[in-house]
């Protein structure tokens, strides 16, 4: 796994090979409605919100912050089943 965090504009992108089809993972403290790589289906993972934005419809943003996730830190294959079933259109 590349642990390599680049500061950019406010944001740490990190790759996560493993992760859909080894897709980037843009994480950031703030919800962003585009991010960097998008277009490449790249995923975005934020806190700050508690829980109060909904996953992006299409399953690739979800707030990863503890106040999503019954006060308890997640793991990414929860976070990516998660965003499989917001994709396929169902609620997690």
């Amino acid at each position: 796994m590349d642990t390599e965090l680049l500061r950019q504009g406010g944001a740490a992108r990190r790759c996560q090979p493993g992760g859909r089809g080894g897709a980037t993972i843009w994480l950031s403290h703030y919800a962003h409605r585009i991010w960097y790589r998008i277009h490449r289906g790249d995923l975005h993972l934020y806190g700050h919100s508690h829980g109060t934005i909904p996953d992006a419809p299409e399953g690739m943003s979800t707030d990863v912050g503890v106040g999503r996730w019954n006060w308890r830190p997640v793991t990414l294959e929860k976070i990516l089943a998660r965003l499989g079933i917001v994709a396929a259109g169902g609620e997690a």
